[in-house]
């Protein structure tokens, strides 16, 4: 996301010719999708055919989680415009998040062509994007109201129903303890373990990702039902906790409610971390933890746990409200207060339950 900040505020730079849409460019800068929306609405009342506008208020969209709205906004903008390539690539990020690969495939190469100079960032992710539309030809379907799994139809066709029905009780069970359905539906591939690796390039530790989509490698019958079940519902929760809350999520708390909803053993995670008289500050778990090793990362996973549990216990229903605020860019401390707690606080009652 932080490339369609830069394209946003270069592109308004270039506007910079009304109140309401300064004051969208900054919001865009400092990730609020409400106020950004409300601002690009209030200037495109004012200046109906402008093409920055419309895709101002199509980035305010996607930060609000309305992709819907969001890829409207940016066709607007682009039937305007043919040549905003920030829109191109945006829209076509949509395409794929919504699972149009082959139209996203189309409108990285449309952006690509339009450029006045190479992106290596667009290339790097049009090159993935093939690589995996390739692999998705030897790939089957099957979707619900609320979940598409991917899968190879060549295998155990029990495990992708398996895998389905997991999924869609899960989503339900998240969403009624978090307070809030999200409003997309949840993408999930099932690889090999060779194809997982090849298409994430993920650590090897790693059990699942999740990137936009959930992808998790199976074996087959020879599956621990168990083992896949927590994998999967662990990456479902960070697909639900996305679309309340695109961006701005510490990976502590993304991490935490994963493991929280597979759910984990929270007092071993506490013994764990007790008996390792290893606690790490909150501030080295904002970032995602693939940039630790495994054992790290499994102490990193076990303190989320921990911070979770407290703080679901604390907000129930209300952590919706805790998520919605982050995702509008307010700060821990500013989204906290919203469900009137405070920050500091909750840092040092996890703390002393560490100690």
């Amino acid at each position: 996301m932080l490339a369609v900040f830069v394209s946003a505020t270069a592109a308004g730079a270039q506007s910079g010719r009304d109140a309401p849409a300064d004051a969208g460019w900054v919001a865009l800068k400092q990730g609020n999708g409400n106020a950004a929306a409300a601002a690009f609405d209030a200037a495109l009342k004012q200046r109906p055919d402008d093409a920055l506008l419309h895709y101002g208020a199509g980035v305010a969209a996607y930060l609000q989680g309305r992709r819907g709205d969001a890829a409207d906004s940016l066709t607007r903008a682009l039937t305007l415009n043919p040549q905003l390539i920030p829109a191109t690539a945006l829209l076509g990020e949509i395409e794929y998040l919504q699972g149009h690969l082959d139209a996203a495939i189309e409108r990285y190469e449309a952006a690509l062509a339009g450029a006045a100079r190479p992106d290596s960032t667009l290339q790097q992710r049009l090159d993935d994007w093939r690589k995996e539309a390739s692999l998705n030809r030897t790939l089957t379907t099957s979707s619900s109201a609320r979940v598409a799994v991917t899968f190879n139809g060549r295998t155990d066709s029990a495990l992708a129903a398996h895998v389905e029905g997991v999924l869609d009780r899960a989503f339900y069970r998240i969403a009624e303890n978090i307070g809030a359905n999200p409003p997309n539906r949840v993408l999930v591939t099932l690889y090999t373990e060779q194809q997982f690796r090849d298409i994430t390039r993920g650590p090897a530790w790693a059990a699942g990702s999740f990137d936009g989509k959930v992808r998790v490698p199976v074996k087959g019958v020879s599956q621990d039902r168990d083992d896949l079940d927590r994998v999967l519902v662990h990456e479902l929760s960070h697909a639900i906790v996305h679309g309340l809350a695109p961006q701005g999520v510490p990976a502590w708390l993304h991490e935490g409610l994963a493991r929280y909803f597979e759910p984990a053993d929270v007092a071993a995670a506490q013994r764990r971390v007790i008996a390792s008289g290893v606690v790490m500050p909150f501030a080295q778990l904002q970032d995602g933890f693939s940039r630790f090793d495994a054992r790290t990362a499994s102490a990193a996973y076990d303190q989320s746990l921990v911070a979770v549990d407290l703080l679901a216990r604390t907000l129930g229903t209300r952590t919706a409200t805790l998520l919605r605020a982050l995702g509008r860019g307010q700060s821990f401390r500013e989204a906290m207060g919203r469900v009137g707690l405070v920050a500091a606080d909750f840092e040092e009652q996890v703390l002393r339950r560490l100690r």
